[in-house]
């Protein structure tokens, strides 16, 4: 009976811990061979670390969860120059997974950055309500305040900002941007068309 909780505890802890720690299937790959040694697959070591015990399941999170933190990516934001705002990209560390760098880059600029002229286009209280990832696609899902209000040039620069910011971690997967969980093909007011998937 101890052993079957043991396990239950250590399977729920790790799947929580891969979860949040590595979104992606990256992460697991670019553990160390000594921590899952000959597995590849995202849930091999889950089932491995179970059979060995709860100590070395704690030892898999903490090596997913170092490699997570070391992995950066770049979201970008928007600056002004002296006759027009550009695109700039800005790194921010344990966010490479669409997840991870839409969140960072819903957030905006830190205020070191807000202080240095670094600003955003897309509308603060904008959430992240869900990413759908599957072999063939992504699609984002955002709450409407997205897509309101600013006017033809800030919505496109956000569209650019979610774009660029996801492109790279995407590869050559289609990402498709929906809008409290229906696909954004014209955004309400201005009516601007936007051409899906984003990333391509």
């Amino acid at each position: 009976m101890r052993s079957t909780l043991v396990a239950c505890f250590a399977s729920m802890t790790l799947c929580v811990a891969l979860l949040n720690a590595c979104v992606h299937r990256t992460v697991l790959d670019d553990l160390p061979a000594k921590a899952i040694p000959g597995i590849s697959r995202f849930n091999a070591p889950v089932h491995q670390a179970l059979e060995r015990g709860s100590i070395e399941a704690r030892q898999l999170i903490q090596e997913a969860e170092k490699v997570a933190a070391k992995k950066e990516t770049s979201i970008w934001l928007v600056k002004s120059n002296q006759t027009d705002m550009v695109l700039v990209p800005v790194t921010r560390k344990g966010a490479a997974s669409v997840n991870g760098a839409v969140k960072a880059l819903l957030d905006g600029p830190s205020e070191a950055e807000s202080r240095n002229g670094y600003g955003s286009e897309i509308p603060r209280g904008t959430v992240l309500l869900d990413v759908k990832e599957s072999d063939k696609a992504i699609e984002i899902n955002l709450s409407r305040r997205f897509a309101s209000g600013g006017g033809t040039s800030s919505i496109e620069t956000r569209l650019q900002q979610l774009s660029k910011t996801i492109r790279p971690i995407a590869g050559e997967k289609p990402v498709f941007l929906n809008v409290e969980n229906r696909r954004l093909t014209m955004t309400p007011g201005e009516g601007i068309e936007v051409k899906q998937p984003i990333n391509m």
